[in-house]
């Protein structure tokens, strides 16, 4: 028996060695050389905790490529992005060559519509090998998507996805993919995506604001109230989980009967995250009470009250320091543009929403 288990010993040796041999000239063979560029491999792997300075990183150089503001910082992404309810690790896809991160994008499902997904970031800043990373993070986001239930997928946020990027590294609400961005819109054409929504960004510059009352809002200065909220509880599960990094206010036009006629909302950064700069607010949201819809004869203007109430907002806003306003609104909804070119808005630039089919 002890013979016995001294053979097997001795042979167990003797297969070891074998395999290590055959590992050491594998080792050899393939180290003598390093790979010609076309057979480096690109991988596609899920968000780890380690990639947090490569996502910003990656994030600020494309940006910067177009000029546009470049800051993210790791606590921005993490207080922004990955601390919501809502985000899965398996949804930001990094695309690796080797130890070197080349690009990032990152999908979910779009607030309230279970079926559909949206692309809220895609970054791959410029190098060798950008068209093939592009074209590899596209086509894992469409096909993890598809197996996930997604009907249709977006690339480019709008305002009512609710991604979570809101005002960080001033991004805005999510006003589609940019018209200086031609890469991004390049990639999506060639991954069957084709342009399914127009998006307009206003800003406001309050440091030049001057308030324009005519007769209607005269006369309605004399018989309104605006009250100013900040406690708002009827929020959409995902817009108030967007909110660990803003505050949202809202302004409510009451006539003299209690009746509550108009609101706009807001969305300034929280102080004490400091992630979105305290000068910029975000106008999200304005509404007539009851709700109406826009008027069919877009020359009759928006409703007077909603006028009153957002010049009333933007008055408060600049007694608290507010030096700049963004909105977002879709290039067709021509009362949303007149509302705000008639508050002082001017238009910085157009966004581009692509879409497909799953």
């Amino acid at each position: 028996m002890i013979l016995d288990r001294r053979k097997a010993s001795v042979e167990d040796g003797r297969q070891a060695n074998r395999i290590s041999r055959a590992w050491i000239c594998e080792y050899d063979s393939s180290s003598t050389s390093l790979p010609a560029e076309s057979e480096r491999v690109i991988s596609i792997r899920p968000f780890q905790n380690i990639d947090v300075p490569a996502v910003c990183r990656l994030w600020n150089a494309h940006r910067a490529e177009l000029q546009l503001s470049a800051d993210l910082s790791p606590l921005t992404l993490e207080v922004a992005v990955l601390s919501r309810p809502f985000f899965d690790s398996r949804q930001l896809l990094i695309a690796r060559e080797g130890k070197a991160a080349l690009g990032f994008v990152h999908w979910m499902f779009a607030a309230e519509t279970p079926d559909k997904a949206v692309v809220a970031n895609l970054a791959v800043p410029a190098g060798s090998r950008r068209e093939e990373v592009a074209e590899r993070l596209l086509q894992a986001a469409t096909e993890a998507a598809a197996a996930d239930g997604a009907k249709t997928i977006a690339l480019g946020q709008a305002p009512d996805d609710w991604t979570g990027y809101a005002g960080a590294a001033v991004h805005g609400l999510g006003g589609g993919i940019p018209e200086c961005d031609a890469a991004v819109a390049r990639w999506a054409k060639q991954a069957g995506f084709t342009p399914s929504r127009q998006l307009l960004n206003f800003l406001l510059n309050t440091t030049t604001y001057r308030p324009a009352y005519d007769r209607e809002l005269l006369t309605l200065r004399r018989s309104v109230t605006v009250e100013h909220r900040q406690e708002v509880t009827d929020l959409p599960f995902r817009l108030a989980a967007s909110l660990s990094h803003l505050q949202l206010h809202r302004f409510v036009a009451h006539r003299r009967s209690g009746e509550s006629i108009a609101e706009v909302d807001l969305m300034l950064g929280d102080p004490e995250m400091l992630i979105v700069t305290s000068g910029i607010a975000l106008l999200i949201r304005w509404t007539t009470l009851p709700a109406t819809p826009s008027p069919a004869n877009a020359s009759a203007g928006p409703a007077p009250e909603l006028r009153f109430v957002l010049a009333t907002a933007i008055g408060q806003l600049i007694g608290e320091r507010i030096t700049r306003i963004e909105a977002t609104v879709d290039a067709a909804d021509t009362a949303s543009t007149a509302l705000l070119e008639q508050a002082g808005f001017t238009l910085d630039h157009r966004g581009t929403i692509f879409s497909r089919s799953l």
